[in-house]
């Protein structure tokens, strides 16, 4: 294939242009493929445009010497189509970028991308944001951003974000997917160790960063009922549904500050009833099949037990040595370092898969 990666010289040089923007969409697309391969239920949660026919329009503005490109997903389409308009008026622009708004304000200097627009209402900042313009936006100066901007590296790093944002359950921002993992990290940390906590508060900020916190699922129950033939209720703190021939996992959170284990490495009575706890659960499912029916049918099949309490890894030994028991038993602080290392070992992996370099990638604190 022919390379186009050139500084477009002659405007409005649409074939060159057109090029660019089907390779870059092509490698984006091919890229997010190969980094979705195994994970393919998380590419709901990728860019609209991501993985899909979409309509695309180039606009050149002569006055500015500006390319605009909008792509929008069209699933009626059996794949991208394009076309292109010269851009001398304000209503020739708004046909060119819309449904989204715009004027002749364009950056002095290179170009942006803006995408799946979202709107955020002013004075009330417990309003969350409502998607309202969906697709991708880009406006390149006809000039050497251009040539850097629509590359394959570009294309590359873009679907990563995309991804890896996807996966960890991150809105998107202007900090790196790094610097967003380690600021969820570092609030987690400071929250175990407050001497004045809510439990609560602990629950929510786990279910609220599930994909970043808990081992990798299918889906995640956050304060599941169980109920007993008798009549009597549990209520499961977390049930995660694992990939096919994974087990299950039951999760008993207590708090950080109830000891796991005796100074002789034995459990603490507060960590056995936590055990109980889920021994319970486990006798409801078991005793009452409405506990496995439908979308809980995963539950029939082997469970794993997770207890969490406590801080230190003063008994990590035991803590390793529980994983053969019949409940795994971690304080928050091994959860902390499993997310870490669970994060690190992810981003890698994602880079290997794509071509890119893990050398970026330096472990978290």
């Amino acid at each position: 294939m022919p390379d186009h990666r050139r500084v477009i010289v002659n405007p409005p040089d649409f074939d060159s242009v057109e090029a660019l923007v089907r390779a870059y969409l092509t490698e984006f697309d091919e890229a997010l493929t190969r980094l979705s391969l195994g994970f393919e239920g998380r590419t709901h949660d990728l860019p609209s445009w991501a993985l899909t026919p979409r309509k695309i329009t180039i606009g050149y503005v002569p006055s500015e010497n500006i390319y605009t490109i909008r792509a929008a997903a069209d699933a009626e389409a059996p794949a991208d189509h394009y076309r292109r308009l010269l851009v001398n008026s304000q209503a020739e622009l708004q046909e060119a970028v819309s449904p989204i708004q715009m004027g002749f304000d364009f950056p002095l200097g290179g170009g942006y991308w803006m995408g799946d627009a979202r709107m955020t209402p002013q004075g009330d900042p417990t309003v969350p944001s409502i998607e309202c313009l969906p697709g991708l936006l880009g406006v390149i100066r006809n000039d050497g951003a251009m040539a850097k901007m629509l590359t394959e590296h570009e294309a590359q790093t873009s679907a990563l974000r995309h991804w890896e944002a996807a996966c960890f359950g991150l809105d998107k921002s202007q900090r790196t997917v790094y610097d967003e993992l380690a600021s969820v990290f570092a609030r987690f940390a400071a929250i175990i160790k407050r001497k004045a906590f809510l439990e609560r508060r602990i629950h929510r900020f786990i279910n609220e960063h599930r994909d970043i916190m808990l081992p990798f699922s299918k889906s995640v129950y956050y304060e599941h009922p169980l109920r007993r033939l008798d009549g009597t209720e549990y209520y499961a703190d977390f049930i995660l549904e694992r990939e096919f021939g994974q087990p299950a996992w039951l999760i008993e959170l207590e708090s950080p500050s109830s000891a796991l284990f005796k100074k002789n490495g034995e459990l603490t009575a507060n960590a056995n009833h936590a055990r109980a706890q889920i021994k319970d659960w486990i006798v409801a499912i078991e005793e009452n099949a409405a506990n496995s029916a439908d979308a809980m049918s995963f539950l029939k099949g082997p469970k794993t037990r997770l207890v969490v309490s406590g801080c230190g890894l003063d008994h990590e030994i035991e803590m390793r040595d529980s994983a053969f028991a019949d409940t795994v038993t971690w304080t928050y602080d091994l959860l902390l370092r499993e997310a870490k290392e669970r994060a690190h070992a992810q981003m890698v992996e994602f880079r290997k898969r794509i071509g890119l370099s893990d050398g970026d990638v330096p472990k978290f604190q």
